[in-house]
């Protein structure tokens, strides 16, 4: 029994750190998806400011 405890438990435990590793992974696409958009969105948003300005002189 103790071993089968041993074995189920470092299982859990390799599981755990498995899905620390995703989770480490999918925050850091996270960042550069949210950094890469609002990139983006800077970019639009200076080229509709300057379509806007050059309609106003």
């Amino acid at each position: 029994m103790i071993k089968e405890f041993i074995f189920y438990a470092r299982h859990e435990k390799e599981a755990d750190q498995t899905i620390k590793k995703i989770s480490k992974n999918l925050r850091k696409a996270l960042r550069e998806e949210y950094k890469a958009f609002t990139e983006r969105k800077a970019k639009i948003e200076g080229y509709l400011k300057g379509v806007k300005d050059h309609g106003n002189e």
